[in-house]
């Protein structure tokens, strides 16, 4: 009995032992692959282990792709892997850059061997996400500027996710288009920032400024953090160095362009740089194509390459060096991108292309462009540089309808300003670059101080002439017209004293009644009219005119064959008449104590022995003597007529045979007769008053 339970013990036992050993040495999955999503270009890794494996393992995507450690799929062996401890238990998959392609189910499976059976993990879905990781199209390259001038190191990203960073010396110094640190002031971030440009510009740069300078991108989303490679700025004071650099232009296929760089204190041989290919040794182009020439002054330094019959062929980097000689450091410019557009979008013009500009003179230069797409933003350069809103030296305006862009140069010195500028249009899917040569003259300070004296001549004879030439020619001009002017007024009144007095050659006055006169003498005036001189001689006219309206004419010789006297009675032709006047004869003494004038017209010469009158002058003579003689027989007139009859036949008895007397009608009109005459010597003196004052 005891026996028996001890067998049963014993064989339980080896059951449960040999059940626990086949247990244990079957073939089972430690970790097997999940899903997972990825962008294209990413790493991607499924995890696949095994504990007791007894069969093969093999990694399927509907088809195997691998058994143990093999890739057997032809299509993916550069990029499908089989990873993990080949001793051990991992046999992960790994797949790089992820494509498109690369999305689908994957599975991990282990075939049966013994009496372990087949063992295959879960199903894994990958799926591949088309979105871009961002990456630099340009990075910083070695730069040497001389002193106190401007420095850019370039940096643009495409797809940019993360920050971009500059360092100087492993020190960040910026985060986007931020300077951290305030000491830098000449430090700016320059260009545009929404195409992924982040160019590091330094303004007037010195020596403390050299260093090793990089940028970065940190990682974000989907993309990885991405580093620049290093470049190292320096500064020469002295030796050669580059004045104007290449910068990046797009040139339409079938076109031409130009990259600019001029070396200043050129020592070693100057270099075009293709991605790496060297296209010349100075002006010689050592490679077999015609369409690459050197061009500009090579004595000022200028090596500019041309480009002609542009081809997709062309679009590359391009470097200007100069090679080290005689203790010259070795120089080059960074890279310049060339991008070759097949159709044109883009129709740009600088105006005008050639500037001569006088120095410390401004001068402004347009930027013309258009373009389908439309036209976006426009970027100025000088001498390869960037021109920025924080240079003072120039000062950018564009149109608010893009269509054009203003570049002043504020102050143009020989030294600093002289060089060329360049003005690229961008539109969004292309961009166009054109230039204009600047050149700098001085000014001819001789030039500028002979034209100034020149100016001053001509102002003090203008001064001259104003304040003195001038108003002596006119005074003379004026005592001309005056002395002319006098010579006709006097001429015109001993004209009227003649023609409207009807005083006669011989004398007489002329017989007729009064109306019959007048009536000849208005039909007179109508045929013979004189000619006015001045406004004097004009008024002199119609005071003559008042006067004659009111003149009554009484022939004298009509009296001798009156029907009321007889023949002892008719009076012989007289030779000088006598009358008493009815009042005063105005004295015609002017000034006196100054000077005298007699303008007394003669009316007591005897009419008969008077010449005729023809100027005022010889009135004026005959009139001062008569007047003298006139006074001393005007005091002797008695009130009657027939005592004036008497008294004058006495005193005509005494001085001539020939005088005679009055009859009362014939001192009526002789009174009448010599009133208005009276009245014209008074006119004529005022006039002569007047001329003389003016004299």
């Amino acid at each position: 009995m005891g026996k028996r339970s001890n067998l049963s013990s014993l064989t339980l036992v080896l059951l449960v032992a040999n059940f626990l050993h086949t247990a244990e040495s079957q073939q089972s999955f430690i970790t097997e692959p999940t899903g997972v999503s990825v962008v294209i270009g990413q790493t991607i890794t499924l995890l696949c282990s095994v504990s007791d494996k007894a069969g093969s393992i093999a990694w399927t995507k509907k088809v195997p792709i691998s058994i143990e450690r093999n890739i057997i799929d032809p299509n993916n062996r550069d990029r499908y892997s089989i990873i993990g401890d080949n001793t051990g238990e991992d046999f992960n998959l790994q797949i790089t850059s992820a494509e498109l392609t690369d999305a689908g189910d994957f599975q991990c499976l282990v075939t049966a061997s013994g009496s372990d059976p087949d063992i295959q993990s879960v199903s894994a879905t990958v799926e591949v996400i088309d979105v871009p990781i961002q990456a630099f199209t340009t990075q910083p390259s070695n730069t040497n500027v001389p002193v106190d001038t401007s420095a850019t190191l370039q940096c643009s990203v495409v797809d940019k996710a993360g920050f971009l960073q500059w360092e100087k010396d492993g020190v960040i110094i910026s985060n986007d288009t931020n300077i951290l640190d305030p000491a830098l002031t000449t430090y700016s971030i320059v260009g545009d920032s929404a195409q992924g440009t982040y160019n590091l510009q330094i303004l007037l740069a010195q020596e403390s400024d050299e260093g090793v300078y990089r940028c970065v991108v940190t990682a974000a989303g989907f993309s990885e953090q991405i580093t620049s490679n290093t470049a190292v700025l320096s500064i020469s004071t002295s030796g050669q160095r580059l004045e104007i650099l290449p910068s990046n232009t797009v040139a339409r296929e079938g076109t031409n362009t130009r990259l600019l760089c001029r070396v200043a204190d050129k020592a070693g041989v100057q270099t075009w740089l293709k991605n790496g290919q060297q296209l010349n040794e100075d002006t010689n182009v050592i490679v077999a194509d015609d369409r690459y020439t050197i061009a500009g002054d090579q004595e000022n330094g200028e090596y500019f390459l041309d480009i002609t019959n542009i081809s997709p062929d062309d679009a590359a980097s391009y470097f200007c060096t100069v090679s080290g000689v005689d203790g010259d450091t070795p120089i080059s410019s960074g890279g310049a991108t060339l991008t070759v557009t097949v159709e044109p979008t883009i129709s740009i013009e600088l105006i005008p292309t050639d500037v001569l500009v006088d120095e410390d003179d401004s001068v402004t230069v347009q930027c013309a462009a258009s373009g389908n797409p439309a036209i976006i933003d426009y970027t100025w350069y000088y001498n390869g540089i960037e021109v920025t809103s924080g240079d003072s030296r120039f000062v950018i305006e564009t149109t608010a309808a893009r269509d054009s862009s203003y570049l002043q140069i504020v102050s143009a010195t020989d030294s600093f300003d002289e060089g060329v500028v360049s003005c690229e249009a961008r539109n969004r899917i292309d961009r166009e670059t054109t230039y204009a040569v600047i050149k700098v003259q001085e000014s001819n300070i001789y030039t500028i101080v002979l034209v100034a004296m020149i100016l001053i001549a001509i102002i003090v004879f203008i001064v001259i002439f104003a304040l003195f030439i001038a108003p002596c020619l006119y005074s003379k001009h004026m005592k001309k017209s005056r002395v002319s002017n006098d010579e006709n007024l006097i001429a015109t009144i001993s004209d009227k004293l003649q023609h409207n007095f009807f005083i006669t050659g011989n004398g007489h006055v002329p017989s007729g009644d009064g109306k019959s006169s007048r009536r000849k003498h208005r039909h007179k005036r109508r045929h013979h009219k004189h000619k006015v001189i001045d406004h004097e001689a004009k008024k002199a006219e119609k005071k003559l005119k008042a006067i004659e309206k009111d003149v009554i004419y009484e022939d004298p010789d009509s009296l001798k064959t009156s029907k009321k006297h007889s023949k002892s009675d008719i009076y012989p032709e007289p030779r000088y008449v006598e009358y008493p006047l009815s009042t005063p004869r105005k004295s015609l003494d002017v000034e006196a104590g100054k000077r005298s004038t007699r303008a007394s017209l003669d009316i007591l010469r005897p009419l008969s022995q008077t010449p005729e009158l023809k100027t005022i002058d010889e009135i004026g003579k005959r009139n001062s003597k008569d007047r003298r003689s006139g006074s001393r027989r005007s005091s002797k007139a008695t009130s009657s007529s027939s005592g004036r009859r008497q008294s004058s036949d006495r005193r005509s008895s005494k001085s001539s045979s020939h005088k005679v007397s009055l009859s009362p009608g014939e001192y009526a009109a002789r009174e009448e007769y010599d009133k208005k005459l009276r009245e014209l010597s008074d006119i004529r003196e005022g006039l002569v008053d007047d001329t003389k004052s003016k004299k």
